[in-house]
């Protein structure tokens, strides 16, 4: 080989180095700006006034500061009406005619704030939020840069009834959109759907963070690599399964997103952290049934599809009437009915060890029976938030709280083929 060949054969390998940087680099630019205005959209209902609304929204003005852009936050002050339309507040703190009424006009003074001072709200409710119920909400407003807080009396007196009274509307409609609508307040929608996790920041932080992350995907992919040119380049370093530093899932609990699947959060602490999902393990359910009995009317039934998702459609109604039906309530020395019956192959359900500890179930031979004793909540806490949540007083399965959640989970390394197309995984900072 000459020298002239030598030379220009590394041109040419310079060349076709230069020409891939050249690639990633336009390809990287690409990817950046048609992902960096995605954004989820946070709608929370409430009432100023109410803990567990100042709860929530506190935790959210943390995680906006967090996502910034990539998160919408809006926050809608509601009430209730009566019959003549006038304003009842959700906040009748041991029927406190004046505190229902502070209630009301501190939500007719957010939703103008929030209306025509947006650069200053947040920073009004993150001081206002700290002493709600004194009558100085002067202060808090100087504290978030307002001045001229006579305009602002002036905006309430003259706006604050139309603008709540339109924010009832859309809640209302909202509710009646929904086949169970939750009967408690605060509600949180996470682009659209309502939030029934639990109400902390790892999990507010989590549930945020899965759609920024999935964007429209069922599922992230193993990897978190970044496809360029319809697959030409695969990008894998050093991106991460990660927006502002925040991942899909800490823990099991963070995978319960979907009804017909039983979700595993994997991979925990690394780049690849993500929810895994695989079919849950089928359960045999035997319900014994009183006369007149409908399934569908069923709390306790749907609590129980809640929590082992295995049992949907493999569950089999006797009548307690019926000759089997008397011959189950000998069985297992029963007095009466409805009663749930379980297969062994509960035992491989996601969260059996869990509720058997927390004695929700009683073995009997080759069975398990649902004991309704022990004090209950649904499966997808917080309760009142639960859609279709049992009516009060009606027993169900205990949840598992998230400190409880163990992450028994398939092999990471095991992925389904599905999961290894679902589209490249990135870290969006």
């Amino acid at each position: 080989m000459t020298i002239k060949t030598i030379f220009k054969l590394r041109k040419v390998i310079l060349g076709v180095v230069l020409l891939l940087v050249l690639i990633i680099l336009i390809g990287g630019g690409y990817f950046y700006l048609k992902n960096k205005d995605k954004t989820v959209i946070v709608n929370l209902y409430g009432t100023s006034t109410d803990v567990n609304t100042r709860q929530v929204e506190n935790m959210l003005l943390i995680l906006k500061e967090r996502f910034g852009s990539r998160m919408s936050l809006d926050i809608h002050l509601i009430t209730d009406r009566d019959e003549e339309g006038n304003f009842v507040s959700f906040n009748e703190l041991n029927n406190q005619e004046e505190i229902a009424l502070f209630d009301i006009e501190e939500n007719k003074r957010q939703i103008v704030l929030q209306k025509y001072y947006p650069e200053n709200f947040y920073r009004y409710l993150e001081s206002r939020n700290t002493d709600i119920l004194t009558v100085d909400w002067q202060s808090p407003a100087f504290y978030a840069g307002l001045k001229d807080l006579e305009e602002i009396d002036k905006l309430v007196e003259n706006e604050g009834s139309d603008l709540l009274n339109q924010e009832v509307d859309d809640f209302k409609a909202w509710r009646e959109s929904l086949s169970a609508p939750p009967s408690t307040i605060p509600n949180l929608l996470i682009d659209g759907e309502l939030y029934t996790g639990t109400v902390n920041m790892l999990s507010l932080g989590a549930a945020i963070a899965k759609p920024l992350l999935r964007q429209g995907r069922d599922f992230l992919p193993k990897s978190p690599y970044r496809s360029l040119f319809s697959g030409a380049v695969l990008v894998s370093s050093p991106f991460a399964h990660k927006v502002a530093g925040i991942t899909e899932c800490y823990n099991n609990f963070h995978c319960d997103d979907k009804p017909d699947q039983e979700g595993f959060c994997v991979d925990i602490g690394t780049n690849k952290t993500r929810c895994y999902y695989a079919e849950p393990a089928k359960v045999d359910l035997t319900v014994l049934a009183p006369d007149g009995y409908d399934r569908d009317d069923d709390v306790l039934l749907w609590s129980i599809k809640q929590n082992i998702k295995g049992a949907v459609g493999n569950i089999n109604v006797v009548d307690a009437a019926s000759s089997e039906g008397r011959d189950l309530l000998a069985q297992f020395n029963l007095t009466g009915a409805p009663a749930y019956i379980f297969a062994r192959n509960l035992e491989a359900t996601k969260y059996f060890n869990l509720l058997r500890a927390r004695n929700n179930f009683i073995e009997i031979g080759d069975f398990y029976l649902l004991n309704v004793q022990p004090p209950a909540q649904v499966l997808n806490e917080p309760q009142e938030e639960a859609q279709g949540a049992p009516e009060e007083g009606v027993e169900a399965l205990e949840t598992p709280s998230e400190g409880e959640v163990q992450n028994e989970s398939p092999e990471s390394g095991a992925e389904t083929e599905e999961e290894e197309e679902a589209g490249e995984g990135e870290e969006i900072e």
